[in-house]
């Protein structure tokens, strides 16, 4: 599930790195949040993966920063009308390493009978606090929302219904979800090394000048 809005730079860097990858068993879902730039517009249009199948769905109206919103039209789609075991979003100012997604499912398929639900990332920001560390990967204390994998499962019970930005606090969809998983007791893993990249000059709520959306082992 990718989100898109503007920023063809980023966009088109994001779409060349995800050509690149190894994707079997794959279905994407862009969801175009109302882009006002004609490039970022041609660049969704024009994306074709050899072999795999892209669903693009436009917009028409932008409601501020929706980028929840877009998430939940895609993996609704997904969960609902195809019924993809897992899922998975990467943000369209992200690179990948052509085994990003092997390493991250190859990661929750070990892990998951040993540790009960969790999610995976690739992204390892490296200012998200680490908890421990195995051979290949980071248990972590939280992670951001440029990149996230999970079950169906863990979608309905506890990613679908956080789906949200508040907005007195500006807190967004993927802290919602962190505190959730917290209050469970549920895991974060990322690969180690990161296997995500995030290269916009600016998050949401962070910049990169600030290293938080920054992974330093790329």
């Amino acid at each position: 599930m990718i989100p898109t809005f503007n920023r063809p730079e980023y966009v088109r860097a994001s779409f060349a790195s995800l050509r690149s990858s190894r994707l079997e068993g794959v279905l994407v879902v862009i969801v175009d949040d109302a882009s006002s730039d004609p490039a970022t517009l041609e660049m969704v249009r024009a994306l074709d993966l050899p072999g795999v199948p892209v669903i693009k769905v436009f917009k028409h109206r932008r409601r501020g920063v929706a980028a929840h919103e877009s998430l939940r039209w895609g993996w609704d789609l997904l969960s609902g009308k195809y019924r993809c075991r897992f899922l998975c979003c990467l943000d369209s100012d992200a690179v990948v390493k052509p085994d990003w997604l092997i390493r991250i499912r190859s990661l929750f398929d070990r892990e998951t009978p040993r540790r009960g639900p969790l999610i995976i990332t690739g992204f390892n920001a490296h200012r998200h606090p680490v908890l421990s560390e195995g051979a290949d990967f980071y248990l972590k204390k939280v992670v951001g929302g440029i990149n996230m994998f999970f079950d169906a499962a863990m979608y309905r019970k506890v990613v679908r219904p956080n789906l949200r930005l508040d907005p007195t606090t500006g807190v967004g969809w993927d802290w919602h979800v962190i505190h959730e998983m917290e209050r469970q007791g549920y895991s974060f893993l990322c690969t180690k090394p990161s296997a995500v990249q995030h290269i916009g000059c600016q998050g949401i709520f962070s910049t990169v000048a600030g290293g938080y959306d920054m992974a330093r082992d790329y």
